[in-house]
């Protein structure tokens, strides 16, 4: 079972773009509106889904999750720390370029991603509903944006 945790997690640290973000690198890259926010998270929710090892590797850890503690942690580290770390200091980077209103990052990456995550978990279980499931990821986004994004102060 080790050589497996140490291929998941090599698979992992290679290609999630939650595990390897460097905000301060990366600054210019944010996508600036909901459209290019719908793009970018689509665009990961598509290889989560259709890359075979990623998608072997999530169905595996949902499984082998109540057997290896090991991998009980991995799930938790890829589908709730490492996601909502990524999205909290998105959310960060956000508010500082005056894109979202400010507020608590944490609680607004929450509100953020994970009702995407749940949508991801439920296209596991039934992946004939990923049409469905985009749809609503992108209605999400566009209503996200409308919500905190920054309006000019019309005092």
């Amino acid at each position: 079972m080790d050589a497996l945790v140490q291929e998941v997690l090599k698979q992992y640290e290679e290609h999630s773009l939650f595990a390897r973000t460097d905000w301060e690198k990366n600054a210019d890259s944010l996508p600036q509106t909901s459209d290019a926010a719908v793009q970018m998270i689509q665009g990961q929710i598509r290889y989560i889904f259709h890359d075979p090892a990623i998608s072997r590797a999530r169905k595996m850890l949902v499984i082998e999750q109540f057997q290896n503690a090991e991998l009980a942690m991995l799930q938790t580290r890829q589908n709730y720390s490492d996601v909502l770390g990524y999205f909290t200091g998105l959310m960060k980077q956000l508010s500082r370029q005056g894109v979202l209103a400010e507020d608590d990052p944490e609680i607004i990456a929450a509100q953020f991603c994970l009702p995407i995550s749940v949508w991801i978990d439920l296209c596991d279980r039934e992946p004939e509903r990923e049409t469905e499931v985009m749809a609503l990821v992108s209605k999400h986004i566009q209503q996200f944006f409308r919500l905190y994004q920054r309006t000019a102060n019309l005092d």
